[in-house]
């Protein structure tokens, strides 16, 4: 049996559009760990879920991990809020009080009961380009597991491009009614806070603090994370400004197929 291709790239290098047009061509269901991730968190106290077993499970992890915010994240993992839902669905809420470390935490249990509980069977992972940074997922990932780690080797201009296209939206979406729109990642903040004490109706302005801004988070990332993504992948792609989402694909099928054949030979 083939490999199932694992995506792993810096925020804005295009995972999301290509996992799912691999499952297409694959047959194969897309687990998208953002939506899920969310989900999960939502789950209050006293629920039938069993998918609440990750909650407590986090609660552990953290009192193991990070002693010092155990007794904090256990009280916010018991609480609900006006809708009934446990308050660490609240990402910025999460974040903020408790740090990114913690709000990794969850989801590195989150990944590990729903390997456990089969829910990734035949399916490809749509995970966080935070998600690969951490050992755990890695070895859950890996190809003792049935996963080709491809990297997809975004070149800087076109992660710059994509994220003012990813931001440009949620404005957009904001502008519709929508306060909660949100950049993968949570990329939005940082890019809102550049732009707080700027005054209105400067757009040239505004679009060189975008820019600005946006190279600086692309340059930290490429910083903290490239090494540990070239690591773990054993294949890679290099997308240009003109590779179509398509191509993009194909060319992570042909290296599963390539894969496939060297392991055989």
């Amino acid at each position: 049996m083939s490999l199932i291709p694992i995506l792993v790239g810096l925020p804005g290098a295009g995972k999301s559009s290509i996992v799912r047009t691999v499952g297409a061509r694959l047959g194969l269901e897309v687990f998208e760990s953002d939506p899920f991730f969310r989900v999960c968190r939502a789950l209050p106290p006293g629920t039938n879920d069993p998918r609440r077993a990750i909650t407590e499970r986090f609660v552990d992890r953290v009192r193991r991990l990070f002693p010092e915010s155990g007794d904090a994240v256990a009280a916010d993992a018991a609480a609900v809020d006006d809708r009934g839902q446990c308050i660490l669905h609240d990402g910025k809420h999460f974040r903020d009080k408790h740090g990114e470390d913690v709000f990794r935490a969850y989801e590195i249990e989150m990944l590990c009961w729903t390997w456990k509980a089969g829910e990734l069977a035949r399916k490809i992972p749509d995970l966080s380009a935070s998600a690969p940074r951490f050992v755990e997922v890695r070895d859950l990932f890996s190809p003792a597991n049935g996963y080709l780690p491809v990297l997809v080797d975004t070149p800087r201009s076109l992660l710059c491009r994509n994220l003012l296209a990813d931001y440009a939206r949620v404005v957009e979406e904001r502008d519709r009614g929508r306060p909660d729109a949100t950049i993968r990642g949570g990329y939005e903040a940082k890019l809102d806070a550049a732009l707080i004490d700027l005054p209105p109706g400067n757009s040239s302005e505004r679009a060189r603090v975008l820019l600005t801004t946006v190279a600086e988070i692309v340059d930290q990332d490429t910083a903290q994370r490239m090494e540990t993504y070239r690591k773990f992948a054993l294949r890679s792609i290099v997308p240009s400004q003109t590779t179509t989402v398509a191509a993009c694909a194909e060319a992570v099928i042909a290296l599963v197929a390539q894969h496939a054949h060297l392991a055989s030979a």
